[in-house]
């Protein structure tokens, strides 16, 4: 049978990865927003509208 500090101990470490993990994630989502925002000539999304970038100009 384990001691309730190992059990504790090993609750404890489980956490702190998790929240690691979580904090990567809202990271990684804000820096991915950060640069759309800052870039968004070369990021243009899908939004219904004619955009000039993407016209022939050939003709």
């Amino acid at each position: 049978m384990m001691k309730s500090d190992e059990i504790k101990n090993r609750r404890l470490r489980r956490n702190a990865v998790v929240g690691w993990v979580l904090t990567g994630f809202v990271v990684l989502v804000f820096a991915v927003t950060v640069v759309k925002l800052t870039g968004g000539s070369s990021l243009e999304g899908f939004d219904h509208t004619v955009r000039p970038s993407l016209l022939d100009t050939d003709s």
